[in-house]
């Protein structure tokens, strides 16, 4: 079987879900991962613009498009030509020629119905349009691929409650995962990275990536009362939340951000954490998460505080899921001086792997290959 996952992230950027479930799919599956973005690829990692095998059977391409063309209706119908030119051109040079569409990025709506596909299948794991910043055209991308997608795969049960009231056919869920085994690393006697090892201990720590859901204010209540402990956030910083980070800096010596760190070091990190920390703000984008964060922190075998997730909430006898910010602080303090049950955090990481998720996936799209 033929795969073109039209991706919302860059193959390096952030091992993510896409390349999770992408990596265990059949290695007799072709697959090829097109980056969503062309000039940022360019500018930064301009290597990285050629086709490039990432995997035995995957490789990555980035589609070359006008950049600010998007921004105007006429314009963007020229890079709706270019994605599926290139697209074809792709194709055409691996002998893909009947494929399965996977899109996580909306804007390469312009390609369903163009690539001879088998079926499509559309990704929505948050809700595109809470972003702040996103285009107000992209909505008309989300509407048609909930229109003609021949199957949604949504990551949380918000976002499949809110899709049934577009659609009635075809919405699977399948949540996010972990892979257990990477980040049982961090449960071991194993090194703990020298970028951490010499701050303060307890540690509050979070790995993941630092955006706008991300609540400044309940960390800034955190370090006003726990002037003792330290909070480490590992994971790349989004532009608009970066003077956010500064003015904690400045503002608290036990506050560190230590940027983006690859993925496998990561359980060398989570070793030197004492708990484990998810600061959401709770608003309707951070509704329809499902964060595979998470289970890494239970794979990890740390105590998790979070704030009143939905898919979080459903692990209220293992996690310490907070209401509000009194709540959360005192939960800190539970956290770092109870005994934790490590074993049951393990076990619903062993529930919730990328394997199981991949198995699921796959069992879908095969089951719903063939257009109608």
């Amino acid at each position: 079987m033929d795969v073109i996952c039209f991706s919302d992230i860059n193959w390096d950027y952030l091992w993510s879900r896409n390349q999770q479930l992408l990596t265990r799919f059949p290695k007799d599956w072709r697959i090829i991962y097109v980056q969503p973005s062309f000039s940022d690829v360019m500018i930064k990692h301009p290597t990285q613009v050629l086709p490039r095998q990432v995997r035995n059977n995957i490789r990555a391409v980035s589609l070359p498009t006008i950049p600010l063309f998007d921004k105007l209706a006429i314009l963007r119908k020229i890079n709706n030509l270019l994605i599926v030119f290139w697209t074809r051109i792709f194709m055409k040079i691996y002998n893909i020629k009947s494929p399965i569409v996977i899109i996580y990025e909306p804007r390469f709506s312009c390609a369903v119905g163009k690539l001879n596909e088998l079926s499509i299948c559309y990704e929505t794991i948050d809700d595109r349009l809470e972003f702040i910043g996103v285009p107000g055209w992209i909505e008309s991308h989300i509407d048609f691929l909930i229109e003609k997608a021949d199957l949604i795969i949504v990551s949380s049960q918000y976002l499949h409650n809110k899709l049934l009231e577009k659609r009635r056919h075809n919405i699977f869920l399948v949540g996010n995962g972990v892979d257990v085994e990477h980040f049982k690393k961090a449960r071991e006697n194993i090194e703990i990275s020298s970028d951490i090892c010499d701050i303060k201990k307890p540690i509050l720590g979070y790995v993941g990536t630092i955006g706008e859901w991300f609540d400044f204010q309940l960390i800034e209540a955190v370090l006003k009362k726990f002037s003792n402990l330290s909070i480490v956030l590992i994971g790349p910083i989004f532009p608009e939340q970066r003077n956010g980070i500064n003015r904690l800096r400045k503002s608290y010596p036990n506050f560190y951000a230590l940027g983006k760190k690859p993925y496998n070091s990561l359980p060398n990190f989570i070793r030197a954490f004492d708990a484990c920390i998810l600061p959401f703000k709770i608003n309707e984008l951070t509704r329809s998460v499902n964060p595979n964060k998470l289970y890494e922190y239970l794979a990890a075998g740390k105590p998790v505080i979070s704030t009143a997730l939905p898919e979080v909430q459903k692990y209220d006898e293992t996690v310490y899921v907070a209401e509000n910010y009194e709540e959360f602080l005192s939960y800190i303090s539970k956290a770092l001086t109870s005994t934790h049950d490590s074993k049951k955090s393990l076990r619903i990481a062993y529930e919730n792997t990328w394997d199981k998720r991949a198995k699921e996936l796959i069992k879908i799209i095969q089951t719903k290959k063939v257009r109608t």
